[in-house]
């Protein structure tokens, strides 16, 4: 049972188990939500969603962080 498993190291560290569960669910959420239906969006409207994304994150009320934005 999960109950019985240790997540964390001696030294306080993330076991390597729990590491590479974390990376496997990690990638799984992004293929889960990551879906398209349909033609490709013309490349103005993609850039412009990307525009509105970047504005929103600029806001400073996302939760992401500076660095997010910049990149």
């Amino acid at each position: 049972m999960n109950k019985d498993q240790k997540l964390f190291t001696a030294d306080g560290k993330l076991s390597p188990e729990v590491l590479e569960a974390s990376k496997a669910f990690n990638l799984n959420a992004l293929r889960s939500h990551s879906a398209g239906v349909g033609e490709m969006m013309p490349v103005n409207l993609a850039r412009l969603s990307m525009v509105v994304r970047l504005n929103t994150l600029l806001t400073g009320k996302s939760g992401a962080q500076t660095r997010v934005a910049e990149l």
